[in-house]
């Protein structure tokens, strides 16, 4: 819902309260980010356009990078379950579930 308002707010040309909710919803579900391009308008060619696009992107991922930092700092350094990977049965030798 929060994805489908920030892109009906775009198409009724207020980009800040599309930012907004975009920024909303990627802190309630990263994968929101994915509708970015949602925000983006043309001419391509133009650089003035395209630093606006980055801006407003860049804008709309920044809730949610803050969020990813402050909790990394907050919690232990994690591997990110790399350590949860090993070649079959090995696993359990070094458990000691075979012996």
């Amino acid at each position: 819902m929060l994805v489908v308002a920030a892109i009906w707010s775009f198409e009724q040309a207020r980009p800040r309260a599309a930012v907004g909710w975009l920024a909303a919803a990627a802190l309630a579900r990263e994968t929101s980010l994915l509708a970015a391009p949602g925000l983006c308008r043309g001419p391509w060619s133009s650089l003035r356009t395209q630093l606006g696009n980055l801006t407003r992107v860049a804008l709309a991922a920044a809730p949610l990078v803050a969020w990813l930092l402050y909790v990394r700092s907050r919690a232990a350094p994690d591997d990110g379950g790399v350590g949860n990977f090993t070649w079959p049965v090995v696993g359990l030798a070094e458990n000691g579930a075979i012996a």
